[in-house]
């Protein structure tokens, strides 16, 4: 993106996105601020596309607004793998990353190819948490496996002992934790103190770094999490060559590269490919039936494949396991 001039829409998209992206609470004044702010740079900058806003409250509150409609906008790889704000279609939004759903299959086949038969599960009281045992079970039934406990904790509490032992109650095999952010961290402390050794794996908006911090490197060794892009500290594709390359070239050094980097830079590709592809003079409305036409799209080998009918570009799913030196092993 650094390449293009400033003063090019292309470049916009970017800028545009970031700040928008900035509202990082889910309340709904954040939420509604997302929404002003993305108002704001799509008047004054004019972008081309919007990239990457973040989480599950900014987009659903971006998508209720209608501003993508309004502006005929197309809305590029928001960060978040809710189900609901995947159906029905909108012609003006691109995922590029699997839905929650699909991380939940991807954790339960992972325990039934693992011979594993008995698995309870951990969330918060709340909608997400919902979404994702609805999930859970609806995956459960496409492997065969059972239900072996099921902890619910309040949404933001520190205390989720009574959760952990609801599910040591019912000896499982194996735990899914349902809970995104520093709750995951709280619960992989927990259960490690309360002796529940069952493998555990969450899923991938969750940060190694931050499980490793807040449970220890105890509790957290062996711990497994989703990720729904190439870990570019590991993958031998070619995308992720380049990601390291120009991150050594350009990058903060201090800044560790991530799945969640991968995601962004697999945004980017995309727009810019999609941006290659379209006629010129380039518009939103092009832009968006270019990306739509891109059946598949191969970036340096990693996949993602769109129509006017499909908007989910990607199911990739691998899982990663916290190892002794707090890296992660896949």
């Amino acid at each position: 993106m650094c390449a293009w001039p400033s003063t090019t829409p292309i470049a916009r998209a970017a800028s545009t996105a970031r700040r928008s992206s900035s509202s990082r609470s889910t309340t709904a004044t954040r939420s509604n601020e997302t929404v002003r702010l993305l108002k704001e740079g799509i008047d004054t900058h004019a972008p081309l596309a919007i990239v990457n806003i973040l989480g599950t409250a900014n987009t659903a509150a971006v998508l209720k607004s209608g501003v993508l409609e309004a502006a005929r906008i197309p809305l590029i790889g928001p960060y978040t793998g809710a189900d609901h704000l995947r159906t029905p279609l909108n012609p003006w939004v691109f995922h590029v990353r699997a839905s929650y759903a699909e991380e939940v299959e991807r954790i339960v086949r992972h325990f039934a190819n693992s011979g594993i038969k008995r698995v309870g599960i951990l969330h918060e009281d709340d909608p997400f948490g919902e979404s994702i045992h609805s999930a859970f079970v609806d995956a459960l039934k496409t492997y065969g496996l059972s239900a072996s406990g099921r902890g619910v904790s309040p949404r933001g509490s520190v205390d989720v002992s009574a959760a952990i032992a609801t599910v040591m109650a019912s000896d499982p095999q194996g735990v899914l934790i349902g809970t995104a952010g520093s709750p995951t961290a709280v619960t992989v402390k927990a259960a490690h103190a309360a002796g529940l050794f069952a493998p555990k794996v969450g899923i991938s908006v969750n940060d190694a770094a931050q499980i490793i911090k807040t449970a220890g490197a105890d509790a957290a060794r062996g711990f497994g999490m989703v990720s729904v892009m190439p870990d570019p500290a590991a993958c031998t594709l070619p995308i992720c060559e380049e990601l390291r390359t120009l991150h050594a070239t350009h990058g903060d050094r201090g800044e560790t590269l991530s799945p969640n980097t991968m995601e962004g830079f697999v945004s980017a590709r995309l727009l810019l490919l999609a941006a290659g592809n379209a006629a010129p003079p380039l518009t939103r409305t092009k832009l968006r039936d270019a990306i739509e036409s891109l059946n598949p799209a191969n970036l340096s080998g990693f996949m993602l494949s769109y129509s006017p009918t499909r908007h989910n570009g990607s199911t990739y799913r691998d899982i990663g396991v916290i190892g002794a030196g707090g890296r992660m092993m896949y």
